[in-house]
C-alpha cells in the first residue's frame, strides 16, 4: 500500500495545554493558518457559516502507544472492550483527530472558535464549513456505554453545592421597633395599681346630735 505524507495548514492557540479529556464546550481557541502556504483568501466566505469542521493530528500521541486491538474506553470496567475503529480514542493509526466547533470569528488567516477539543500547539491539517446537509442521514444509533462516556466531554456538571437551611424571622419592623424601644427606656406595659384596687369604704356615717 502505497504511503504519503501531509503538510500542516496551521496550528491551534488554546488555553489549555494538557490533553483533558472533559469540559471542552466553553473553551475558546484560534486556529491560525500558516501565512507561507496562502493568502486571506483561502477563508474568504467562511465567516457565513456558523460552524466548521477542524481537522488535525494528536501529535503528542507517542508512535510507541498506538493500539491497533480492542480496549475498554478510558479503562472503564464498566464498559465492553471496543475496537480502536468504534471509539474515538486519541491512540490511533496515523491519529488523526476531527472536530465540529461553533465559529466565533474570521480575522485575515486565524479563525476564532468554541469548542475545539486540541490543545495549544495542534497542527491543523484542514478545515472545512460544516453543511447540515452532512449531517447524518436517518436515525443516529449508539451503545450506552458511548452516551455515559461523553455525558461530561462538552459540559461537566457542577459541583454539588453545600446544604442550606431556612430560617424564619420576624419582619425587620418588629425587631427594629424594638430596638428602638430598648434604646429609650422602653418595658412592658403595666396596668395602674389603682385599676385594680379594692374600692374605697363609704364616708363614715357622723352620729346625730344630741339635746342639751
Amino acid at each position: 500500500m502505497p504511503t504519503f505524507s501531509m503538510q500542516p495548514i496551521g496550528s491551534v492557540r488554546s488555553p489549555r495545554t494538557e490533553p483533558i479529556d472533559d469540559d471542552w464546550g466553553s473553551v475558546v481557541s484560534h486556529v491560525e493558518l500558516d501565512r507561507a502556504q496562502g493568502t486571506g483568501d483561502a477563508l474568504r466566505g467562511l465567516e457565513e457559516f456558523s460552524h466548521v469542521e477542524i481537522v488535525y493530528v494528536f501529535d503528542r500521541v507517542d508512535q510507541d502507544s498506538i493500539e491497533l486491538g480492542a480496549r475498554r474506553p478510558r479503562n472503564n470496567p464498566d464498559w465492553p472492550e471496543v475496537g480502536v475503529f468504534a471509539q474515538r480514542n486519541k491512540r490511533r493509526p496515523n491519529r488523526i483527530g476531527v472536530s465540529t466547533c461553533q465559529l466565533l470569528n474570521v480575522d485575515g488567516l486565524e479563525l476564532t472558535v468554541r469548542g475545539l477539543d486540541a490543545i495549544d500547539g495542534t497542527p491543523v491539517l484542514d478545515i472545512k464549513p460544516y453543511m447540515a446537509e452532512f449531517a447524518p442521514r436517518g436515525t443516529v444509533r449508539q451503545p450506552r456505554w458511548s452516551h455515559e462516556l461523553m455525558s461530561e466531554y462538552w459540559t461537566r456538571s457542577p459541583a454539588p453545592s453545600s446544604p442550606t437551611f431556612a430560617v424564619s424571622l420576624p419582619p425587620a419592623s418588629t425587631w427594629r421597633s424594638k430596638l428602638s424601644g430598648a434604646r429609650s427606656g422602653w418595658s412592658p406595659k403595666t396596668t395602674p395599681a389603682c385599676e385594680h384596687s379594692p374600692p374605697a369604704p363609704p364616708p363614715a356615717r357622723r352620729p346625730p346630735p344630741t339635746s342639751r
